[in-house]
């Protein structure tokens, strides 16, 4: 008799899913907060354990009557369960977010030396620092988020995470935004003859554009999926 041996699939670390049998959230028992703060840390005690996803929490509180800003804080209590990493997730963003700002600064102002400007040199040693200093570190700190992703999936719902990727992705916006604007309007300037822009270099405009956008929206897009990782 011959037996069949079925092969084996590798896999990952388990990405935390949403759970079709949640635990039942407590009622608002008004008159008896002692009884809604016990009922509320056992019912996110059992979330815990299970790894249930935050918005899941929430749904289950305002099904259960919780207005929904209450609901909110109780949420937000219980991502606080998850604050892990709090300095290696500082670390890698902050390192990110300056390795982007330098390296745009630096193509800058080598791009207006090309053009014929004399930009401050100090301000260029100081941006190559920032760039040498902040690509290593970025790439070793990507290395351990990855790590602690595929080892503890959940990590990615602390608060330190999220408030510091938000704050990541509304400064390239803004950072962002702004160099676009400045640098579209000085190319439109130079194409229209603007008399401010008489001397202006069309090719370097469009490499100034070029520059901008090439890192404002793969960082920009980047820090909203690192967000949203496992939402």
């Amino acid at each position: 008799m011959t037996t069949t041996s079925v092969p084996t699939v590798a896999t990952g670390p388990a990405v935390p899913a949403r759970h079709p049998h949640l635990p039942t959230a407590p009622g608002p028992l008004a008159g008896e907060p002692g009884v809604v703060i016990a009922r509320t840390e056992a019912f996110l005690d059992e979330c815990q354990s299970a790894a249930v996803h935050p918005d899941d929490v929430e749904r289950q509180l305002v099904r259960a009557g919780w207005e929904a800003h209450t609901a909110m804080l109780v949420v937000e209590r219980y991502r606080g369960r998850f604050d892990e990493h709090r300095l290696g997730y500082a670390g890698f963003l902050f390192a990110v977010g300056f390795a982007a700002l330098s390296a745009g600064s630096t193509g800058h102002l080598l791009l207006a030396m090309a053009e014929g400007a004399d930009p401050s040199r100090d301000a260029l040693a100081f941006w190559l620092t920032v760039l040498v200093l902040a690509i290593p570190f970025g790439i070793w700190s990507w290395m351990w988020v990855r790590r602690v992703d595929d080892a503890d999936p959940v990590a990615a719902w602390s608060r330190p995470r999220r408030s510091l990727a938000t704050t990541l992705l509304w400064c390239s916006g803004i950072v962002g935004g702004a160099r676009l604007l400045h640098y579209v309007y000085t190319l439109i300037a130079t194409l229209t003859g603007a008399h401010w822009a008489e001397d202006g270099n069309l090719l370097v405009g469009l490499a100034n554009v070029a520059v901008t956008a090439g890192i404002t929206i793969p960082l920009g897009t980047w820090a909203f999926r690192f967000l949203h990782k496992f939402d």
